[in-house]
């Protein structure tokens, strides 16, 4: 496209030289000279001035030369070796071999120092890929450390001393005393005349939070009513349709063509050229059914939908955490113990898993679970109906089969305690090997949860 900064200028230029001609021509002539015994001539006739008009091709001519401009060239960058491969080249030629020797000779430098640049950038690119690991690695220890320290505040601020004497018995116990008083001293750590026949009825306290108020449970139809009920929504989207077309606001659909139809809805027309008439048929229909696969694709969801709505249906929202504590008698086998770790993870549970072989002072195992109400529903499922643990792997070494023949008898799994606190102990959920009960204690002590063992501990099978 001309440019038209040039274009203006070139007017100028024709506007300048049409003045400089208005001028020469205003300018006073000389008289002529008559030679005697001559007439004068006539004086000649005006010519007309011509105003000059470019033609396209020079108007663009024009353009192009004022805004052309010298381009810089880019710069070319000689391949490492170039030179020095040219310098092999001379030399063996110079050495007495033919030019198809050295070009072998050359060939297989230009391969050798590919080669040795192909490693080299292997090492860099191993190199960064190693330096970047490394970050990954210190950024992921700084981010549990950080977690870490976190939930000990946390756990450090929620921990309430458990006072030597309860607010309910202090009454009743001298001042100074406890229950190690109460129990094996005489009987002045107990105030005997405050001991009545009577029942004393403590005063209820309320829970540090308020339930969620159930919602609203939808009204429950049969098949047949929903059935009846989409009948009723389409008739209804039907006649409102009718009514648009009747009025005007909406153009009357074209007659569904088919083959089976052709003749009944084309009549004369058909007959008159079918093949025209099937061919046109054949692209509607085809139209048609293009139509309802893109209708089908518009309401299928996206992946990142399809995603949401399974996580909307496999875990909900609750404000409370759900726990439930298990106790297993042995989790020495190691499909029953991948069965559980993973089904915790895709449930996304946190908690422990509490275990060690029998006859090394742990007397059973523990596992406990914190995480939505769905998710500890399908994990209990897991645990008390889905794995046998009585199962028995077969091993080639027979004192190891017989080992686990002994840790799968009277092995079994049952349910502890299930309910909910505010927040979570643990982060996530890992199985940790114990070697005594003090241990597991240990474990448990660091997140305030060692109720969970005491509560194992006293279970008993019939409950």
């Amino acid at each position: 496209m001309p440019n038209l900064a040039a274009i203006e200028k070139a007017k100028k230029v024709l506007e300048l030289q049409k003045a400089m001609a208005e001028k020469l021509k205003n300018l006073p002539k000389k008289p002529a000279v008559v030679p005697p015994g001559a007439s004068a001539a006539p004086p000649p006739a005006a010519v007309p001035a011509v105003e000059y008009v470019p033609t396209k091709e020079e108007e663009w001519r024009l353009a192009r030369r004022a805004q052309k401009k010298r381009v810089p060239r880019a710069l070319d960058f000689i391949d490492p070796g170039r030179y020095q491969l040219q310098a092999e080249f001379n030399r063996a030629v110079a050495s007495g071999k033919t030019e198809e020797e050295a070009a072998e000779a050359v060939r297989e430098k230009r391969m050798e120092l590919k080669d040795e640049r192909r490693q080299a950038a292997r090492a860099e690119r191993a190199e960064l890929r190693r330096q970047q690991e490394e970050a990954e690695r210190a950024e992921r220890v700084r981010v549990g450390e950080e977690k870490r320290r976190e939930v000990e505040e946390r756990l450090r601020q929620q921990r309430v001393e458990v006072p030597g004497v309860e607010w309910w018995d202090a009454r009743i116990i001298a001042e100074g005393r406890g229950y190690d008083d109460a129990v094996t001293t005489s009987a002045e750590a107990v105030r005997w005349d405050r001991v009545t026949h009577y029942v004393e009825h403590p005063v209820p306290v309320e829970p540090p939070a308020e339930g969620v108020a159930p919602p609203p449970q939808p009204l429950k139809m049969t098949q047949r009513e929903m059935k009846k009920l989409r009948t009723q929504r389409r008739l209804a989207r039907e006649k409102e349709r009718q009514e648009l077309i009747k009025q005007g606001v909406l153009e009357p659909p074209a007659p569904k063509v088919k083959i089976s139809n052709l003749h009944r809805v084309l009549g004369a027309e058909a007959a008159a050229d079918p093949t025209a008439v099937e061919r046109e048929v054949r692209r509607q229909m085809a139209e048609r059914e293009a139509a309802h696969r893109d209708r089908n694709v518009e309401r299928m969801l996206s992946p990142e939908a399809r995603r949401e709505k399974k996580i909307r249906k496999m875990f909900d929202d609750a404000p409370e955490t759900q726990v439930a504590v298990f106790r297993v008698e042995s989790l020495a086998n190691t499909r029953s113990r991948f069965k559980v770790e993973i089904n915790a993870q895709q449930n996304e549970l946190t908690g422990r898993a509490i275990m060690g072989p029998r006859g090394t002072g742990l007397p059973f195992c523990l596992v406990a679970v914190e995480g939505c109400l769905k998710s500890v529903k399908r994990f209990s499922k897991l645990m008390l109906h889905r794995i046998d643990w009585g199962e028995v792997l077969e091993k080639e070494d027979p004192e190891e089969q017989e080992l686990l023949r002994r840790e799968a008898e009277g092995n079994g799994c049952r349910l502890v305690w299930q309910g909910t606190v505010l927040e979570p102990a643990w982060d996530r959920f890992q199985a940790v090997d114990v070697e005594s009960e003090q241990v597991a204690l240990g474990t448990l002590r660091q997140v305030a949860c060692e109720h969970y063992w005491t509560l194992a501990r006293e279970s008993r099978a019939d409950e």
